[in-house]
C-alpha cells in the first residue's frame, strides 16, 4: 500500500476534524487536551480527543486507537508530505520553465505566422499581377503575331518577284562579266598586234625618209606595208586606238 493511501485510511478511521488543542481546568490544574474544533451535538460542547477523566479513586486519560494512531504518525505523514510537497513545487518550476519557454517559442511562432501571412498576401498580389501581365502579354503576343503573318503575306509576293529580278540581274551581270572579260582578252591581243605594227612601222618610216626602203631588212608583204603606210598616214591624227593609248 502505498502511503498516500495509508494516510488516506488513518484520516477515514480517525475522528474527523478539524481538530483544536485547547485548556481546561480542574480545580487549581489546567490541563491541556485536544478535542474537535466543532461542538459535539449531545455534548454541546467539542469532542474529546484526547481526554482526561476521574473515576472513584482512579483519573486517567483516555484516547481512541485510531486517534492515537494518526497523532503517533503524523509526524511521519507530515514529514512526507512536505517532501511530496517540495517535489511538487520542484515539477512545478521545471513545468514553469517549460511553460515559459513554450510561451517564448509560440511568440516566435507566432510573430513568424504574422510576417508569412504578410509575404503571402505580398506574393498573391504579385501573382495576381503577374498573372494579369502575362494575360495582356499573350493578348499583344496574339496580335503582333496576326500583324506578322499579315505583313508577311502582303511583303511575300514583292518579294518573290524581288528575288525574281534580282536572280535575272545577277545572272545579266554574270553574263556581261564573262563578255567583258572575253574582250578584254581580245583586247590585249590586238593591242600586242598594233605594238609590233607600230615598231615595224617606226622602222620603216626611218626608211622611207632615208628613201633607202629598196636597202631595208624588212620582209613585208604587199598588205602589210599598206597596213604602215596607213599607220604613217594616221599619225598624229585623233583616233579610237590613239585614245585608248592615251588613256
Amino acid at each position: 500500500m502505498s502511503k498516500q493511501e495509508e494516510i488516506k485510511q488513518a484520516l477515514v478511521a480517525a475522528t474527523p476534524g478539524p481538530w483544536k488543542v485547547y485548556r481546561s481546568k480542574l480545580g487549581k490544574h489546567e490541563e491541556t487536551l485536544i478535542g474537535t474544533e466543532y461542538d459535539h451535538p449531545q455534548l454541546k460542547a467539542p469532542d474529546s480527543i484526547v481526554g482526561h477523566a476521574f473515576g472513584v479513586g482512579v483519573e486517567y486519560t483516555y484516547i481512541r486507537e485510531a486517534d492515537a494512531d494518526l497523532i503517533a504518525k503524523a509526524p511521519e505523514y507530515i514529514d512526507w508530505l512536505l517532501k511530496q510537497e517540495q517535489s511538487l513545487q520542484e515539477d512545478i518550476m521545471v513545468l514553469k520553465d517549460m511553460v515559459h519557454t513554450r510561451n517564448v517559442e509560440n511568440e516566435r511562432l507566432r510573430k513568424e505566422i504574422i510576417v508569412k501571412e504578410n509575404s503571402k498576401e505580398i506574393l498573391t498580389k504579385q501573382i495576381t499581377d503577374e498573372v494579369a501581365i502575362s494575360a495582356a502579354a499573350i493578348v499583344e503576343r496574339d496580335r503582333l503575331k496576326k500583324e506578322l503573318e499579315e505583313f508577311k503575306r502582303v511583303m511575300d509576293e514583292p518579294r518573290r518577284n524581288l528575288l525574281f529580278k534580282y536572280h535575272n540581274e545577277r545572272n545579266r551581270f554574270e553574263e556581261a562579266h564573262r563578255e567583258s572579260r572575253q574582250l578584254h582578252k581580245k583586247l590585249e591581243e590586238i593591242r600586242k598586234s598594233i605594238s609590233g605594227l607600230h615598231h615595224h612601222a617606226e622602222q620603216l618610216y626611218q626608211l622611207i625618209i632615208l628613201g633607202d626602203l629598196s636597202s631595208s631588212d624588212l620582209d613585208l608583204a604587199d598588205q602589210e606595208f599598206d597596213a604602215f603606210r596607213k599607220i604613217i598616214g594616221l599619225v598624229g591624227q585623233k583616233g579610237e586606238g590613239n585614245s585608248e593609248q592615251k588613256a
